[in-house]
């Protein structure tokens, strides 16, 4: 009888301690769901796809901002003279497509150097070779005022046509 007594006594006591862990845990849930809530909340929501930037570097970089024929206007521009204008709209053409075509999603805060790299991951080898070369012309002009052969240009405007424009290769 006194082991009965015991037994019943222990049964008690785990039931109590049960009892007692399961509010401990249920409490403990509640803390860490309200504690973690913002967190939490975050987990559910898709992320937003960035806005594409309309201007990048003072260029205006929107596809209703180019001529019909790119590489014609800049040829044109470039025998006329008008050399950073030519190359600003290669450029300009050049960051609109890969925005548009390509969807890189570059920042108005992005350098030519960023961008030339989140192209060069892309992993496109011709696109990239060809971005990194005009991205160093342009960049010798802007700020170098170093200005390249025409023939450089016309390459440059012949590689747009054949990995940035819209008609098919």
């Amino acid at each position: 009888e006194l082991y009965r007594d015991w037994s019943e006594a222990l049964g008690n006591i785990a039931t109590w301690v049960k009892l007692l862990l399961v509010i401990a845990f249920a409490g403990l849930m509640i803390y860490l769901i309200r504690r973690f809530r913002g967190p939490l909340s975050r987990l559910r929501q898709k992320p937003q796809k960035q806005v594409a930037p309309e201007v990048l570097f003072g260029l205006d970089v929107t596809p209703q901002s180019l001529p019909p024929d790119v590489p014609a206007q800049v040829m044109q521009l470039w025998s006329g003279g008008s050399y950073r204008e030519a190359l600003s709209l290669l450029y300009r053409a050049s960051l609109s497509r890969l925005i548009d075509k390509h969807e890189l999603e570059f920042r108005a805060s992005h350098t030519e150097a960023e961008c030339a790299a989140l192209v060069r991951a892309r992993g496109i080898d011709s696109l990239s070779e060809y971005f990194g070369q005009l991205t160093n012309v342009w960049r010798r002009l802007a700020y170098g005022h170093q200005l390249p052969p025409g023939e450089t240009i016309q390459g440059l405007c012949n590689a747009w046509i054949v990995e940035l424009s819209d008609e098919p290769r």
